[in-house]
């Protein structure tokens, strides 16, 4: 969609192009940050205090911090997180059923942990 719209922008071609060249570089860069995330995290863990902590694929729990960005709604959440060693993840979360205990936690815990953000 961005693309289209900048295609669509009433600016000389070769402008536009250059546009559209970057920003298919940003995004492609983006989506391999998230794609290894992914490869890196199967399960986040936020305590009450909104401290992170995420699980990678041998076992091995490591600690992490939410970063701006984040949003957590009713029945879904966009978690970002920087693991200490700088890398950035990016997790959408989808509640079970809205009457999850542990989602409404981390709607509590996000509204006080979040608004400092």
């Amino acid at each position: 969609m961005g693309l289209a719209l900048l295609l669509t922008l009433r600016i000389a071609l070769p402008w536009r192009a250059l546009a559209a060249v970057a920003w298919l570089i940003a995004n492609t860069r983006q989506l391999f940050g998230i794609a290894n995330g992914y490869k890196r995290c199967q399960r986040i863990r936020i305590d009450q205090s909104g401290a992170v902590t995420m699980q990678a694929p041998d076992g091995c729990w490591f600690p992490a911090t939410l970063i701006q960005g984040s949003v957590v709604l009713t029945d879904i959440a966009w978690l970002r997180c920087k693991a200490e060693d700088g890398q950035q993840f990016a997790e959408l979360i989808a509640a079970k059923s809205v009457r999850n205990e542990s989602w409404r936690r981390l709607q509590v815990i996000w509204r006080h942990v979040g608004a400092g953000r």
